[in-house]
């Protein structure tokens, strides 16, 4: 059952993943809430919400994140989830940092860190529950962030499969290989009563299937994406073993963005 929590927080966090900067069409701050359910289909229970408030700075991107998972099994069962994330990433993907707050059945944990990369790589320095440790980014490692940014650079590029490494600070606070694969638009089923709020978002769509996996090979979960091409995203399906839990977009409102200054030149 942990597990199911844990991939219904995940959900959440890659459902209000940032708008992408590079190549994205439009990228703009938002603020966007999500109920999460059990299950996919058009009446599944709600059994969470989740909300984030994205700050669009001239140098990194903050954004603030909240989700909320209860589930009830019997009466006298019953499971949740409370979590808080702060974090903030250099617009150009070289450096990161974040802390997670997170309450699980009554019993709270931290979990924090910072990351740096640079044209070879880099490591972020993490503390959690287990304590303090140090992962060793390899080059080419995508930050949070700029993995949305990425996946919209091969999509936009007419790529229909490609694979990425990212760093995660959600489920295994460690590198996972991601697979993307791009699907038929009925694979990535839409709920009716979310059409209008989905028309809002001002991008079209890309349906995708998207794969999480340990470095080692593992595999974590598998999730329908459905990312516009603002990098917002309208719904995601995870599944983990029998479990599934969707994400969905019930509230857009796109914020208005930093004018920041061009830099200043030298002068002869």
């Amino acid at each position: 059952m942990k597990s199911l929590l844990l991939i219904a927080a995940m959900a959440a966090a890659l459902a209000i993943a940032v708008p992408s900067l590079a190549g994205a069409a439009n990228p703009i701050p938002y603020e966007a809430q999500y109920s999460i359910t059990a299950g996919a289909g058009d009446r599944a229970p709600q059994i969470g919400t989740a909300r984030q408030r994205l700050n669009d700075g001239c140098l990194r991107r903050s954004f603030e994140r909240d989700v909320k998972v209860e589930l009830s099994l019997t009466q006298s069962l019953r499971y949740d989830v409370k979590s808080t994330l702060r974090s903030n990433e250099a617009r150009n993907g070289r450096s990161f940092d974040y802390k997670l707050d997170r309450i699980m059945n009554g019993e709270p944990s931290q979990r924090g860190g910072q990351a740096t990369l640079t044209a070879a790589g880099g490591k972020a320095m993490l503390s959690g529950p287990s304590g303090a440790k140090t992962v060793e980014l390899p080059r080419n490692t995508l930050l949070p962030q700029r993995m949305i940014d990425a996946m919209l650079d091969h999509l936009q590029k007419g790529e229909t499969q490609f694979d990425l490494q990212s760093f995660d600070i959600e489920v295994v606070s460690n590198l996972v290989e991601v697979n993307v694969r791009r699907v038929a638009a009925d694979e990535v089923p839409l709920r009716p009563q979310d059409a209008a709020l989905i028309a809002r978002i001002g991008a079209p769509g890309y349906p995708l299937v998207v794969t999480f996996s340990r470095v080692s090979g593992k595999p974590l979960f598998t999730a329908l994406v459905m990312l516009h091409g603002n990098g917002v995203i309208s719904r995601l399906i995870a599944s983990f073993g029998p479990f599934t839990v969707a994400a969905n977009l019930t509230a857009f409102t796109p914020l208005s963005g930093l004018r920041c200054a061009p830099p200043i030149r030298a002068t002869d």
